[in-house]
């Protein structure tokens, strides 16, 4: 809880009034939550583009590592948050 000069506010208040984006309400996420979310994909990006780095000069190792990334993340951003605009494709 955050202490506003008049009253307390909870969190999830705090992250809708500091920022006002766009993106957030189309996802139905607070900044922290859609912050989270976006780390962890990030280090999953990082960690498939290291062992797809690798993957290039041995071929015979990480063979699915690619495709493994891919299908987490898929799943991940299918379960996270929601979509108000159908044709909206990208998180």
């Amino acid at each position: 809880m955050y202490i506003n000069n008049k009253h307390t506010i909870t969190v999830e208040e705090y992250d809708q009034t500091m920022f006002r984006f766009k993106h957030l309400p189309q996802v139905c996420m607070t900044y922290t939550t859609h912050m989270c979310l976006s780390l962890r994909l990030s280090a999953l990006f990082f960690k498939g583009s290291v062992q797809a780095f690798i993957h290039a000069f041995i071929p015979d190792v990480l063979t699915k590592s690619s495709s493994t990334v891919n299908q987490t993340v898929t799943e991940i951003i299918e379960a996270s948050g929601c979509r108000k605009d159908p044709k909206d494709s990208e998180l």
